[in-house]
């Protein structure tokens, strides 16, 4: 389970992403990645450096099972800020799953969540349920 801490509003991420096939690795980098982050394995084969204010620097995943459809349900009254998320690893038991499209891809974190808040920062939406990092939208 990833918590959501705060939503810093002045700050955005610049985001990279990369999926190689041929070894079925996704990563997300951005611009908070450096030497101090510290790495938190958050379900089987992905892992998550946040860096020493809580901000995502990095998400690797590898061989992350591929679905198809939407995972979750967006709430009728979702709220939507613009900023980046400051995160809180609470347990290594994320369901990790990779939603790829034309449009850019999904990982998801939560299934069956009813997400009720979208944090957009640049070309990415974290979105959660709850407080609980739901899944991260990347659009290319």
């Amino acid at each position: 389970m990833i918590k959501l801490i705060e939503i810093v509003h002045d700050s955005f991420a610049n985001i990279e992403t990369s999926y190689i096939d041929e070894i079925k690795t996704f990563n997300i980098v951005t611009n908070f990645m450096d030497d101090n982050c510290k790495a938190y394995e958050i379900g089987i084969g992905a892992m998550l450096w946040v860096n020493d204010n809580s901000i995502m620097g990095e998400l690797e995943c590898i061989y992350p099972p591929i679905v198809q459809n939407d995972q979750c349900t967006l709430a009728k009254d979702i709220r939507s800020v613009t900023g980046i998320p400051k995160l809180k690893v609470i347990d290594n038991k994320a369901d990790v799953y990779l939603q790829l499209s034309e449009s850019g891809c999904i990982i998801w974190f939560k299934m069956e969540s009813n997400i009720n808040l979208q944090v957009n920062t640049n070309n990415a939406e974290f979105l959660f349920s709850d407080e609980q990092l739901a899944a991260i939208k990347i659009i290319s």
